[in-house]
């Protein structure tokens, strides 16, 4: 098997405007790759465009390729944006502006009427010019940059006095991953981690230049477009070195998923013409040799490449619009040189409507009908979650499952349960806090006590009115710690009485939620409070949830992190390190004080030494951690050899010694732990240019086990190894049958969640 590289690419924003050379190299920052592409073009009717009863309504003349003349009727509530006035055309019908209390919306005509119209293929589509690399960090020079827009002049220049739009859209990289297997089945010996570190990937999840020319070359070979003149062609015969790169480093497969413009844009081609908002591109790196292979029936991998087109395309149609591309997060240089702020009074925002204009009446009575439907919808109260024989609230759906995840808030029989939310700004870590907050409420068994360190004291003021008493609502640190005190004599209080069981209605439960922890727990005394509440507040019905942005901020507090690591729920909202729970959890948790435990299931063992990482089964243990090498070798030798192997000799490789199966080409490692001899049949092994995260070893190890056995496995502890570093090895055992892998599982779900 060789491995996949996989990348998930999105659209930064799409420009409509022009731009001289300066102007683009500020559109292109820090993005690896643009595209260009045009679409008849779409414009707002003069004097169609209004305001009535805080509902958006306009004309949109529409050009087709035929040059004909097309006209669609849009509209939309704006009640979620707040009162909006002051609504204004610029540019010939080409750009609008509207303003609200909190802010100035402005984008295009055309993006306006694709979000109006929920994406249609009719005013999305967009049809790719030019693939083009981006240079993100500011390493393009002058002479890129005017090169650059030359290529744009030109696609301007032959579209000049035509009804086409030019759009530039930068791309940015989304999310990178790799998987250990592919679509072939084979014995390839897999990727190499250090290659892959050292050619396509940086540690800090950026990525490296061969992967920023292979994703270029993919989407060119991908669309074709018509000003592209090299890298039409993908060969593995002739590769470019990106290819090269990428098969030395042990890798056949490559994924690229561009997604749409927040769901605006369906980009097409006049090779890709199916107008979808989300593009799986595959390409493979096969030799002759590969091309009499069996093709995978039942991996990710196999799936991916047969189906995954068509899985992200028709999945993707399901996605919602998004408003935020006019607001103040999309780039500011999407502004024409001609569009000013507006200043003054309102435009087209009174009461009567238009005569000429009164086919939009329509669309306002929809939309009025929709409201006073969603206001009697709202009087009824919405049915709690809390399940009392189980203690757990619903707080979402998994997104490859769509089966629903579960809170647990206490156990049946009494005790309340904490929890921990790891995740960095904009992970979506402070909106899961707010619904796990509101179901606690809504269960009608707890109480909440909110605080909110770094949020506006205007955005926590409304919680005031849910707490037993207003100032369990902090906003500050001082307040926090001080809320922190007041539990924990709570604890003290409901402990000395020893009476306190389940939470109820006449004796709620208290749960702390506390968003953007860090600071406090990194405080000696809240760090305290809250390894306090942990440890006595179950019992007493008082539990603890923070959010972390920064786990690592905190090593003075081993205890506390354990404690936290190891409460009934984690989320971990750190898409980029899946395994960082795993992580800790081995270097906090319990650790393995043997490398042999008397058992019926298989044990699994992972070497991370700083030039080495490798997996296996471990198979035999000698129960004589005193006998001299010589004698540990022959003994070795001599089990192997029972059990059928033909070996062709022992090196000694990374503290431990090697021998090989021609026969069955099988690795197998004699190991001297501190409590014993030990046999163990390797699975992967990769050396390394420099050390790896645990997390990322654990990936690496999992990922291994999984491509090759349909197993169940349980948590990783740290155990003996050959080092003396206490976590350079790590154990977890089966949890049931282990069979070598024929069956999918949910293989659709888990590409969405990969790719």
């Amino acid at each position: 098997m060789a491995g996949t590289l996989a990348y998930n690419l999105g659209v930064r924003h799409i420009f409509q405007r022009k731009f001289d050379s300066p102007e683009l190299a500020k559109a292109l920052k820090d993005c690896h790759w643009y595209l260009i592409s045009r679409r008849p073009s779409v414009r707002i009717v003069n004097n169609s465009a209004q305001i009535y009863d805080n509902i958006l309504t306009a004309v949109f003349e529409i050009r087709t390729e035929e040059e004909r003349t097309e006209h669609r009727e849009l509209g939309m509530d704006l009640n979620t944006i707040g009162e909006a006035r002051d609504l204004k055309i610029h540019t010939d019908g080409s750009y609008f502006s509207l303003r609200t209390k909190e802010a100035i919306y402005h984008g295009d005509a055309w993006a306006l009427a694709s979000f109006l119209s929920g994406a249609d293929a009719g005013l999305a589509t967009q049809e790719v010019m030019y693939v083009g690399q981006a240079f993100k960090g500011g390493t393009s020079n002058a002479w890129d940059r005017t090169s650059k827009h030359k290529k744009l002049q030109r696609i301007y220049e032959d579209h000049s006095g035509l009804s086409w739009d030019i759009f530039v859209s930068p791309l940015v990289l989304n999310k990178r991953t790799w998987s250990s297997d592919d679509h072939l089945d084979d014995t390839d010996d897999g990727p190499s981690m250090r290659l892959y570190y050292e050619k396509f990937a940086h540690e800090n999840g950026d990525i490296r230049q061969a992967s920023v020319d292979l994703i270029e070359h993919s989407m060119i070979n991908y669309f074709k477009p018509p000003y592209n003149e090299k890298l039409i062609g993908w060969s593995p015969e002739t590769p470019t070195a990106s290819m090269r790169d990428m098969r030395a480093a042990g890798f056949r497969l490559l994924y690229v998923h561009l997604d749409g413009w927040f769901g605006l844009s369906r980009f097409v081609s006049e090779a890709r013409p199916d107008a979808v908002r989300s593009h799986f591109i595959t390409h493979e790196l096969i030799s002759q040799s590969d091309a009499s292979k069996t093709l995978k029936q039942w991996t990710l991998e196999g799936v991916a490449y047969r189906e995954g087109h068509k899985i992200f395309a028709t999945e993707v149609e399901d996605a919602d619009v998004h408003l935020r591309v006019f607001g103040e997060e999309a780039p500011e240089v999407r502004r024409p040189p001609s569009f000013h702020f507006p200043r003054g009074s309102s435009l087209n925002t009174g009461t009567k409507s238009t005569p000429a204009l009164a086919g939009l009446s329509d669309i306002r009575r929809k939309i009025q009908e929709q409201r006073e439907s969603e206001k009697i919808e709202s009087q009824v109260p919405v049915q709690p979650t809390y399940e009392p024989h189980s203690g757990t609230v619903k707080v979402g759906w998994y997104t490859d499952t769509k089966e629903p995840s579960f809170w647990r808030l206490n156990f049946p029989t009494g005790g309340v349960c904490s929890g921990l939310i790891l995740g960095g700004d904009g992970s979506g870590k402070t909106n899961t806090l707010r619904v796990i907050m509101t179901e606690t409420l809504k269960s009608g068994v707890f109480v909440i006590a909110p605080a909110f360190p770094r949020s506006p004291t205007s955005e926590i003021d409304g919680l005031r009115s849910f707490t037993p008493d207003p100032s369990w609502v902090s906003h500050n640190k001082k307040q926090t710690i001080f809320n922190l005190e007041r539990m924990a004599r709570v604890i003290d209080a409901r402990n000395a009485h020893k009476g306190y069981s389940v939470p109820s209605k006449t004796a709620p439960g208290i749960m702390i939620f506390i968003d953007d922890s860090d600071e406090i727990l990194s405080d000696p005394l809240g760090a305290e409070i809250a390894e306090k509440i942990l440890v006595s507040g179950s019992l007493a019905g008082v539990g603890l949830v923070p959010v972390v942005r920064d786990i690592d901020s905190l090593p003075c507090h081993k205890s506390l992190i354990r404690l936290l690591i190891n409460t009934e729920n984690v989320l971990n909202f750190f898409w980029d390190d899946p395994f960082l729970v795993h992580s800790l959890r081995a270097i906090h948790g319990k650790p393995r004080r043997r490398t042999y435990t008397p058992s019926s299931n298989l044990t699994f063992m992972l070497d991370n030494h700083p030039d080495c990482i490798s997996v296996g089964i471990l198979c035999g243990v000698a129960n004589s951690p005193s006998m001299p090498k010589k004698e540990a070798l022959r003994w070795a030798e001599t089990e192997l050899s029972q059990s059928g192997a033909r070996l062709v000799g022992w090196t000694k490789q990374h503290g431990a010694w090697v021998t090989f199966d021609a026969l069955s080409a099988t690795i197998w490692q004699l190991r001297r732990h501190p409590d014993d001899w030990v046999i163990s049949h390797v699975l992967s092994q990769h050396g390394l240019r420099e050390p790896v995260r645990l997390s990322h070893a654990i990936a690496w190890a999992s990922n291994i086990i999984h491509s090759k056995f349909d197993v169940q496995i349980g948590q990783w502890n740290c155990g003996p190894g050959t080092l003396p570093q206490f976590s350079s090895t790590l154990y977890t055992n089966t949890t049931g049958e282990i069979i070598l892998k024929k069956q999918t599982g949910k293989l659709s779900a888990l590409m969405r969640h990969l790719y």
